[in-house]
Protein backbone atom coordinates (compact mmCIF):
# COMPACT_ATOMS: atom_id res chain seq x y z
CA UNK A 1 0.00 0.00 0.00
CA UNK A 2 1.06 3.77 -0.13
CA UNK A 3 3.88 5.24 1.54
CA UNK A 4 5.43 8.74 1.57
CA UNK A 5 8.95 8.18 0.26
CA UNK A 6 8.96 11.68 -0.93
CA UNK A 7 12.79 11.65 -1.58
CA UNK A 8 13.04 8.48 -2.86
CA UNK A 9 10.48 9.09 -6.11
CA UNK A 10 10.01 12.60 -6.50
CA UNK A 11 12.18 13.37 -9.22
CA UNK A 12 10.39 10.19 -11.52
CA UNK A 13 8.86 11.33 -14.74
CA UNK A 14 4.88 10.07 -14.93
CA UNK A 15 6.85 7.16 -17.62
CA UNK A 16 9.30 6.30 -15.02
CA UNK A 17 6.48 5.94 -12.37
CA UNK A 18 4.19 3.71 -14.49
CA UNK A 19 7.04 1.34 -15.59
CA UNK A 20 7.81 1.08 -11.62
CA UNK A 21 3.91 0.19 -11.45
CA UNK A 22 4.35 -2.77 -13.86
CA UNK A 23 6.16 -4.58 -11.62
CA UNK A 24 3.24 -4.78 -8.86
CA UNK A 25 1.74 -8.40 -8.92
CA UNK A 26 -1.64 -8.80 -10.42
CA UNK A 27 -4.12 -11.92 -10.75
CA UNK A 28 -5.03 -13.29 -14.12
CA UNK A 29 -7.01 -15.89 -15.85
CA UNK A 30 -4.80 -17.54 -18.82
CA UNK A 31 -6.64 -18.99 -21.48
CA UNK A 32 -3.77 -21.24 -22.58
CA UNK A 33 -1.69 -24.01 -21.33
CA UNK A 34 2.31 -23.57 -20.92
CA UNK A 35 4.16 -25.61 -17.92
CA UNK A 36 6.37 -22.68 -17.35
CA UNK A 37 7.57 -19.57 -18.61
CA UNK A 38 11.35 -18.51 -17.97
CA UNK A 39 12.47 -14.80 -18.33
CA UNK A 40 15.36 -12.91 -17.14
CA UNK A 41 13.78 -11.88 -14.21
CA UNK A 42 12.17 -14.76 -13.17
CA UNK A 43 9.66 -17.86 -13.91
CA UNK A 44 6.46 -18.01 -14.12
CA UNK A 45 3.53 -20.93 -14.46
CA UNK A 46 2.34 -23.31 -14.58
CA UNK A 47 -0.29 -21.60 -16.90
CA UNK A 48 -3.43 -23.58 -17.19
CA UNK A 49 -6.90 -22.73 -18.75
CA UNK A 50 -9.18 -20.60 -16.14
CA UNK A 51 -7.06 -21.54 -13.27
CA UNK A 52 -6.55 -18.29 -11.91
CA UNK A 53 -2.78 -16.79 -10.97
CA UNK A 54 -0.32 -13.80 -9.82
CA UNK A 55 1.83 -12.35 -12.33
CA UNK A 56 3.36 -8.73 -13.01
CA UNK A 57 1.29 -6.13 -14.20
CA UNK A 58 3.79 -6.04 -17.18
CA UNK A 59 3.56 -10.10 -17.87
CA UNK A 60 -0.28 -9.52 -17.57
CA UNK A 61 -0.29 -6.59 -20.16
CA UNK A 62 1.89 -8.64 -22.66
CA UNK A 63 -0.21 -11.77 -22.24
CA UNK A 64 -3.60 -9.68 -22.82
CA UNK A 65 -2.16 -7.93 -25.94
CA UNK A 66 -1.99 -11.29 -27.58
CA UNK A 67 -5.40 -12.67 -26.05
CA UNK A 68 -3.74 -14.97 -23.92
CA UNK A 69 -5.25 -14.25 -20.65
CA UNK A 70 -8.16 -11.97 -18.55
CA UNK A 71 -6.97 -9.43 -15.43
CA UNK A 72 -8.96 -9.90 -12.62
CA UNK A 73 -9.97 -6.17 -11.93
CA UNK A 74 -8.07 -5.45 -8.01
CA UNK A 75 -11.20 -5.18 -5.40
CA UNK A 76 -9.64 -1.54 -4.58
CA UNK A 77 -10.68 -0.84 -8.97
CA UNK A 78 -14.05 -1.99 -8.69
CA UNK A 79 -16.88 0.54 -8.55
CA UNK A 80 -18.47 0.24 -5.18
CA UNK A 81 -15.20 0.72 -3.24
CA UNK A 82 -14.27 3.50 -5.12
CA UNK A 83 -17.25 4.92 -4.23
CA UNK A 84 -16.91 4.63 -0.92
CA UNK A 85 -13.30 5.81 -1.11
CA UNK A 86 -14.39 8.76 -2.79
CA UNK A 87 -16.92 9.79 0.43
CA UNK A 88 -13.81 9.45 3.00
CA UNK A 89 -11.64 11.23 0.96
CA UNK A 90 -13.97 14.13 0.48
CA UNK A 91 -15.06 13.40 4.60
CA UNK A 92 -11.28 13.92 6.06
CA UNK A 93 -9.64 16.70 3.89
CA UNK A 94 -6.52 16.37 6.35
CA UNK A 95 -6.16 12.52 5.81
CA UNK A 96 -5.45 10.47 2.62
CA UNK A 97 -6.81 6.95 2.44
CA UNK A 98 -5.00 4.13 1.86
CA UNK A 99 -4.58 2.74 -1.96
CA UNK A 100 -1.72 0.97 -3.75
CA UNK A 101 1.14 3.35 -3.87
CA UNK A 102 0.92 3.05 -7.73
CA UNK A 103 -2.87 3.21 -7.94
CA UNK A 104 -3.32 5.85 -10.47
CA UNK A 105 -0.77 4.38 -13.19
CA UNK A 106 -2.21 0.81 -12.60
CA UNK A 107 -5.89 2.06 -13.25
CA UNK A 108 -4.48 3.75 -15.99
CA UNK A 109 -2.57 0.59 -17.63
CA UNK A 110 -5.74 -1.35 -16.78
CA UNK A 111 -7.92 1.03 -18.45
CA UNK A 112 -5.72 1.13 -21.24
CA UNK A 113 -5.19 -3.03 -21.71
CA UNK A 114 -8.19 -4.55 -20.09
CA UNK A 115 -11.16 -2.37 -21.02
CA UNK A 116 -13.68 -5.78 -21.33
CA UNK A 117 -12.38 -6.82 -18.38
CA UNK A 118 -14.16 -4.10 -16.31
CA UNK A 119 -17.61 -5.18 -17.84
CA UNK A 120 -20.31 -2.16 -18.10
CA UNK A 121 -18.56 -0.21 -15.40
CA UNK A 122 -15.68 0.99 -17.04
CA UNK A 123 -16.17 4.65 -17.73
CA UNK A 124 -18.07 4.97 -13.97
CA UNK A 125 -14.90 3.50 -12.81
CA UNK A 126 -12.64 5.55 -14.66
CA UNK A 127 -14.19 8.76 -13.56
CA UNK A 128 -14.05 7.94 -10.20
CA UNK A 129 -10.29 7.04 -10.08
CA UNK A 130 -10.37 10.97 -11.94
CA UNK A 131 -12.39 12.27 -9.21
CA UNK A 132 -10.31 10.54 -5.98
CA UNK A 133 -7.25 11.40 -7.71
CA UNK A 134 -8.33 15.20 -7.98
CA UNK A 135 -9.65 15.09 -4.33
CA UNK A 136 -5.94 14.11 -3.08
CA UNK A 137 -4.29 16.71 -5.73
CA UNK A 138 -6.35 19.27 -3.80
CA UNK A 139 -5.76 18.51 -0.53
CA UNK A 140 -1.72 17.96 -1.33
CA UNK A 141 -2.16 21.75 -2.72
CA UNK A 142 -3.95 22.67 -0.01
CA UNK A 143 -1.48 20.91 2.56
CA UNK A 144 1.21 22.04 1.13
CA UNK A 145 0.00 25.85 1.18
CA UNK A 146 -0.36 25.49 4.54
CA UNK A 147 3.50 25.45 5.17
CA UNK A 148 4.12 28.85 4.96
CA UNK A 149 1.93 29.15 7.93
CA UNK A 150 4.02 26.37 10.23
CA UNK A 151 0.93 24.45 10.89
CA UNK A 152 1.67 20.49 10.60
CA UNK A 153 0.75 18.96 7.49
CA UNK A 154 1.06 15.27 7.23
CA UNK A 155 1.22 13.54 4.16
CA UNK A 156 0.71 9.48 5.10
CA UNK A 157 -0.96 7.21 1.69
CA UNK A 158 0.78 9.39 -0.86
CA UNK A 159 0.66 7.62 -3.75
CA UNK A 160 3.23 7.65 -6.90
CA UNK A 161 1.44 10.10 -9.24
CA UNK A 162 0.78 12.52 -6.62
CA UNK A 163 4.10 12.71 -5.40
CA UNK A 164 5.10 13.80 -9.19
CA UNK A 165 2.54 16.56 -9.44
Amino acid sequence: MATSMLGSFSSFTPSEMEFNAECIDIDIVPNFSLRRLQLIEGEYGPFRPSMSMTVPLWVARFLKRRRRCQIVIPDWLKLDKLEELLDEERRDERVFKELPYHYYEISQILFQEAKDDFGGDLHMVREKVRDIHSVRRNKIHNGLSKLRSSAPVELDNIAGAEVCL
